[in-house]
């Protein structure tokens, strides 16, 4: 185990919110308001430790990933600060980003050699929701529908039929297809009746919808994830999905669909007031689900469940439908990781859990301020904020906090 204890100035604003929340944005979204400073200092190197708990993971190194600076250009010659904004970093190996605003835009970055290299940007009060595809080589902008490249920037704009609160929550490993509900009838006469259906979209700008599901009752349909590679789509519903009347009322259960609209199948049988799914493996073999607890209340279990099976092995605990626990899953589904309150007062714990057998090690203990957790593509590397320097110093010009990436 790491463990750090921090020394924090605090000085401007910073706005965080985390991870893959804006799917779900009705009960896990977290905004917390606090200050940081750049100028932070650090102890230069990289800083190494052992596993707890089941003692099969342990840290060989973390890097600094960033130089995520104070000031931005204004356009006019002249700088202004910068907030630094936490959301679905990128689940690549290699692809990083990250979201400053300055008060008037928000701006989405990239590391290069050469400094931050600027990818997208959005008046203020446009929200950013964010996904990446599995290889990092697209960003899917959810509110906006808009993809940008990581490499370039370049952007290209999908689903203009989309109505104001409906848009793309997920996206592929290889980038090229985008998973939503809609009850509007997108390919013209196969949704006559205005139900909520299940459709995929490219993402080449060519707007040609694909209705998977053709549902004559108008199912409750939420959290929609597609599977890395594009062929499975998870959701949650409390409605009589499968017509055999296993679901309804307030129960929530996890049902599937192939891509080319075979194999609708009911997953869980959980018999709980609140599901959602919120994580694909790249296979669709695990998914991770959000469920909530009718037998001990406001308690809501994160877990990874098998779909093959239907067993399903706990990540981590929270209480409250709306508390929020900063957390990802590996693509290929093998690991997760999950930030929660460290024993000693005042830090948090980052956890790596193994998810078939549910052995879990807290890899590093730190009193700064840390989130947004993220985990390559088989569990070897998790990539999170935190303002305390944990490889090089920070320079002055830049902000405390910085992304960083923790081999194990």
């Amino acid at each position: 185990m790491l463990y750090r204890l921090a020394a924090v100035t605090l000085a401007s604003t910073l706005l965080v919110s985390c991870g893959d929340e804006s799917p779900f944005s009705d009960f896990t979204t977290s905004t917390t308001t606090t200050t940081t400073s750049g100028g932070g200092g650090g102890d230069g190197g990289t800083v190494t430790g052992t596993g707890t708990g089941g003692g099969s993971v342990s840290v060989s190194s973390i890097v600094r990933k960033t130089q995520i600076p104070l000031t931005l250009p204004d356009g006019m010659g002249g700088t202004v600060g910068a907030a630094f904004v936490s959301y679905d970093m990128g689940n690549g190996d290699t692809s990083i980003s990250y979201i400053l605003d300055d008060s008037t835009n928000w701006h989405i970055f990239r590391p290069d050699a050469s400094g931050p290299f600027k990818l997208y940007s959005r008046p203020a009060m446009d929200l950013p929701y964010t996904t990446t595809s599995g290889d990092g080589n697209k960003i899917l902008l959810q509110r906006y529908t808009d993809v940008v490249d990581y490499t370039d920037g370049n952007v290209t704009s999908i689903g203009s039929l989309l109505g104001a609160f409906t848009w793309p929550q997920t996206i592929s490993d290889a980038g090229d297809v985008v998973a939503f509900v809609s009850n509007d009838d997108l390919a013209p006469g196969t949704n006559p009746a205005g139900v909520n259906q299940l459709f995929t979209l490219s993402t080449d700008g060519a707007d040609t919808y694909n209705q998977i599901t053709s549902f004559t009752n108008n199912h409750r349909i939420d959290s929609v994830v597609i599977s890395g590679d594009g062929r499975r789509i998870f959701f949650g519903s409390n409605s009589d999905v499968l017509g055999d009347v296993t679901v309804s009322g307030n129960v929530y259960e996890v049902f599937a669909i192939n891509t080319d609209s075979s194999g609708l199948a009911q997953l869980s049988n959980f018999n709980t007031a609140e599901v959602r799914v919120t994580r694909s493996s790249s296979d669709g073999s695990v998914i991770a689900v959000e469920a909530m607890d009718l037998i001990v209340p406001d308690v809501k279990h994160i877990l990874a469940f098998n779909t093959a099976t239907g067993t399903h092995t706990e990540i981590a605990a929270t209480f409250g439908l709306n508390s929020t626990v900063h957390y990802d899953m590996s693509a290929d589904g093998s690991r997760a990781t999950y930030l929660a309150a460290g024993v000693i007062s005042g830090t948090k714990d980052i956890y790596v859990v193994n998810t078939t057998s549910g052995d879990k090690d807290v890899v590093l203990t730190e009193s700064g301020f840390i989130g947004s957790l993220q985990m390559n593509t088989n569990g070897s590397q998790v990539s999170f904020y935190c303002n305390t320097a944990l490889d090089t110093p920070i320079g002055a010009d830049e902000q405390s906090i910085q992304v960083y990436t923790m081999t194990l």
